[in-house]
């Protein structure tokens, strides 16, 4: 055992390895954050941490400044702010173990893995975190990787706060969480972004605007909730790709059928019509590269607009559905996308609303012809 004295911190400018050791503190009835942090690295030099069946406990948090730490079946037990915070040269490897609070001020806004780094990186096999504010944090287009691993007991269980990348592989589990959904609070994407399949869906509670030169691709079978009066604004492409027998889905944060009740609200609130803007496809959206397939759209088309729009765009939309919409699609300017083998079911208006100078190519449409208001 290795104790530490209140707000004492230990740097790892060299290597550090241990087995079955635990770190923590020097009283004999310590609180979460009572000693100081353990610290990778820092400005000048790289530090490296391997750790084996260790526990680390009552710290403020794990600091990756700059280098490695290697957990294989290790805890971070009831740290004061976060479990593992990762700047842009710090790495982290966790191979099992359990990230778990019991701090308040960690519950109410803290994250379990905060990747702050814009080069950073964090992997999790078989790992845990559990009563933090968020799982994980993604910020500044940090890289992280979940393996069959759990976040449960959190309000979200990961939150993007910026454009980031995350690969998923094996099995993960998101269930127990305040909110079952991804929070995704970035609103503005410059890079590329990568969606990738979950089980649980996105909520963009600010919308999100792909500006020019933005690459957005979204994973087959995933959910996109988008809070009212929000779009899904495309100034550069969008690529929503299902695989055959599947879909991908854009619709209102009300929607408790499609994704459950992610806002955690009951029946309070029902999706209508317009709750959403919808995908709005601007002129300066890369038409040769912007794709919906297989995708299926509704409650969109606020302030008199369409679950898809477009002004002077012209996308490929083929094999969707769009309904309770106010319109299906709504064709502005010199729109003349690829719309192909869709369906439009009951929209608040009309299927289908264009200027005169829209001339799409439509093949194999199927509209319905009830509930609409024309």
């Amino acid at each position: 055992t290795v104790k530490f004295d209140n707000s004492q911190s230990l740097y790892v400018l060299g290597i550090l390895s241990a087995t079955n050791t635990i770190f923590t503190s020097s009283e004999s009835s310590p609180t979460p954050g009572v000693w100081g942090t353990i610290q990778t690295g820092n400005y000048t030099y790289s530090g490296t941490v391997n750790l084996t069946g260790c526990t680390i406990q009552y710290a403020q948090y794990l600091y990756i400044y700059k280098g490695t730490a290697t957990l294989d079946n290790t805890d971070l037990l009831n740290f004061s702010q976060y479990g593992a915070y990762i700047e842009s040269s710090g790495i982290l490897n966790m191979t099992g173990g359990n990230i778990n609070t019991n701090a308040s001020w960690a519950a109410a806004n803290g994250h379990g893995i905060y990747g702050n780094g814009n080069g950073g990186s964090a992997t999790l096999t078989n790992a845990t975190i559990q009563h933090f504010a968020n799982g994980v944090l993604l910020n500044n287009n940090f890289n992280l990787t979940l393996n069959s691993s759990s976040i449960t007991n959190c309000t979200w269980p990961i939150y993007y706060s910026a454009s980031a990348d995350m690969t998923v592989n094996g099995t993960n589990t998101f269930t127990g969480n305040t909110n079952t959904a991804v929070y995704v609070y970035a609103y503005s994407l410059s890079d590329t972004m990568t969606l990738p399949t979950l089980n649980i869906p996105y909520y963009f509670a600010n919308g999100m605007t792909v500006n020019v030169g933005g690459y957005l691709v979204v994973g087959s079978n995933n959910i996109l909730k988008f809070q009212d009066g929000t779009a899904l604004e495309i100034n550069g492409t969008l690529v929503a790709n299902a695989n055959i027998g599947e879909n991908i889905y854009f619709t209102s944060f009300r929607d408790d059928n499609w994704g459950g009740d992610s806002n955690n609200d009951g029946s309070i609130l029902a999706p209508s019509f317009g709750n959403w803007y919808g995908i709005r496809f601007q002129d300066t959206s890369v038409d040769a590269n912007c794709l919906m397939r297989r995708c299926k759209v509704r409650y969109a088309g606020s302030n008199s607009t369409g679950g898809i729009s477009m002004y002077n765009a012209s996308p490929t939309i083929d094999n969707c559905d769009l309904s309770n919409n106010y319109y299906g699609i709504y064709m502005q300017y010199v729109s003349n996308p690829v719309f192909s083998n869709n369906t439009i079911g009951s929209s608040e208006m009309t299927p289908i609303a264009k200027s005169f100078e829209a001339n799409p190519a439509m093949t194999n449409i199927t509209l319905s012809f009830s509930d609409n208001a024309y």
